[in-house]
């Protein structure tokens, strides 16, 4: 009788975890079509596998950086900055020449009638020399200062993207160690000691407590499994997102 009480009391406790589990399936299907800017009640496909993890000379630091400096929007975007600063310098220093402007044009003088036609030439020449010293100094520190801004935050952005890589890096590589010992030695060790336990009880040598704790074991490995799978799998988003392509 403690037995098949013991057995409801499990099995009503699977149902209320399997409730639980649709409930956060369908809030997540809600939150990817929003994120797919589609509506929140439309199908998706349901998953069949996961795709394969890059090699591991992709995720390596140095290639890494290589193709942020090529496809990291917010790198591209600075660069821009840059160059529109340098430009915004040179056409400063430009300003303290002065400039010289050169016209030419023909006057056509042919009387009301029109009886003869009397062409004459004319020629302008100007010429704007800069006195304002004190603005265009103004201006030029500007834009220096300007353009040493832009690079700085360029430096900065660089420097705090390669430290998120190398996070990222570092936390897959303990994600990839603790996946390994789950899955050759942990979980084998689990379900082999659930068989034992159910063998066991079978023949009366093992109550049913430890028999369902033994299975609980294996249900957390598993459950774990699960979650760092997650994280590896968030882990290469970060990494993504900084480069600004998919791996």
């Amino acid at each position: 009788q403690q037995d098949l009480l013991r057995a409801q009391q499990e099995r009503n406790a699977l149902t209320t975890a399997l409730i639980r589990i649709d409930g956060e399936r369908d809030r997540l299907k809600i939150r990817l079509n929003a994120l797919l800017n589609r509506s929140p009640g439309a199908a998706l496909a349901e998953p069949t596998a996961l795709a394969a993890m890059p090699a591991s000379g992709v995720l390596a630091i140095t290639p890494l950086l290589e193709r942020v400096q090529r496809t990291n929007p917010i790198l591209a975007m600075q660069a821009g900055e840059i160059d529109a600063a340098d430009a915004n310098r040179r056409l400063v220093g430009r300003s303290w020449y002065p400039d010289l402007t050169i016209g030419l044009g023909v006057v056509d003088n042919a009387p009301a009638d029109n009886t003869g036609r009397r062409l004459s030439y004319e020629a302008m020449a100007s010429i704007n020399v800069p006195l304002n010293w004190g603005l265009r100094e103004a201006q030029a520190r500007e834009a220096t200062a300007r353009a040493s801004a832009a690079r700085t935050r360029h430096d900065g952005a660089v420097v705090q993207i390669e430290a998120e890589l190398r996070d990222a890096l570092r936390g897959l590589a303990t994600l990839d160690q603790l996946a390994v010992q789950l899955a050759r030695r942990s979980e084998p060790q689990a379900r082999f000691a659930t068989q034992s336990a159910l063998s066991g009880y079978t023949f009366g040598r093992v109550d049913s407590r430890s028999a369902i704790e033994t299975h609980h074991q294996l249900l957390e490995i598993q459950t774990e499994r699960l979650r760092v799978e997650v994280e590896r799998r968030q882990r290469l988003a970060d990494i993504e997102f900084w480069i600004g392509e998919e791996l």
